[in-house]
């Protein structure tokens, strides 16, 4: 199973599952354990009656510590996590702040350029995977996207009947290329640095689901599926250099034919995210009204049939 993509999603939702069993089986013991402890005690310390009492409240009394120890430990967790992350970029001269629920974010400039980053874990239950994604701004005033070969890729690309441009060098193996402009995009990608650069970051050796975007304002590297032991502070500035000299040798290239311009959404969407919470919160609560509205609606429907059919007679 060469795929990158399946592989990973099949490696997270078996540890997943491995994880889940074995939590579920060690809190059944655990309380199995304390029902025969409750029920062992002698009766001439502790009265039959009072063993029932005993054992029936030890059952919510357990889900709440049960339930208080998890919240704890993910709480711990998220703080090394943020720990972690916070030795990796700090350095660089970014800051800190909260994305999400549990997520990070940081802001900043690196070498002059404003720098946005954004982590947080993307999916739900077996298939959350995280998501890390690095912007760098850049008058790059075109688009090309670069991403890691696989099975979710190529489909997409088929049903937008897009096909991936082929820039010809074996060194680009196991990656897909849609540029706006081929004629500019050659040219970035016949450059020695850039394709050292491109190789580091997103290759096909390289660990993980990757994918850069050079889009008009702005270099994004994005990550997925892969382990957060590669958060250290020399793989991040790594990174940040490897931005750095794409974007560096793509402003210097001769303007291309295809230009395009960004957008407003695609500007919040790198350095102000918060723009997109209100029209979450009334999408969601439209969401959330209209199912409503459409429950009652069947309920008087199903109401209004019986009574026309003598069910309430």
């Amino acid at each position: 199973m060469a795929d990158k993509l399946i592989q990973s999603y099949f490696k997270n939702c078996l540890t997943r599952t491995a994880l889940s069993l074995l939590l579920t089986a060690g809190a059944f013991l655990l309380f199995g354990c304390l029902c025969v402890g409750i029920a062992l005690i002698p009766e001439r310390l502790l009265d039959p009656d009072a063993k029932g009492i005993l054992l029936a409240l030890s059952i919510p009394c357990y889900g709440i510590i049960f339930t208080v120890g998890l919240v704890i430990w993910v709480l711990l967790n998220n703080q090394q996590v943020y720990a972690q992350f916070d030795r990796a970029f700090t350095p660089l001269g970014l800051t800190r702040s909260r994305y999400l629920i549990a997520g990070l974010q940081y802001k900043g400039t690196y070498r002059g350029r404003q720098v946005n980053v954004y982590y947080y874990v993307a999916g739900r239950r077996y298939f959350r995977t995280p998501d890390l994604q690095i912007y760098l701004n850049g008058n790059i005033r075109t688009r090309l996207g670069i991403g890691t070969q696989n099975a979710l890729a190529t489909l997409v690309g088929s049903l937008m009947q897009k096909q991936p441009f082929d820039p010809g060098d074996p060194a680009y193996a196991g990656l897909l290329f849609y540029p706006q402009d081929e004629s500019w995009s050659r040219q970035l990608l016949g450059d020695s640095q850039v394709r050292g650069a491109i190789v580091r970051l997103a290759g096909k050796d390289i660990a993980g689901v990757r994918a850069l975007n050079f889009s008009p304002e702005s270099l994004r590297l994005q990550l997925r599926h892969f382990s957060l032991a590669i958060i250290t502070p020399e793989t991040v500035r790594e990174w940040m250099d490897d931005l750095f000299t794409l974007t560096e040798t793509a402003e210097g290239l001769p303007p291309p034919e295809q230009i395009a311009e960004a957008s407003d959404w695609e500007r919040a969407g790198r350095s102000d995210r918060g723009r997109f919470l209100l029209p979450m919160v009334i999408i969601s609560i439209s969401l959330f009204i209209v199912g409503l509205i459409f429950m009652v609606g069947c309920s008087l429907l199903v109401v209004f049939f019986e009574i026309l059919s003598g069910g309430f007679s």
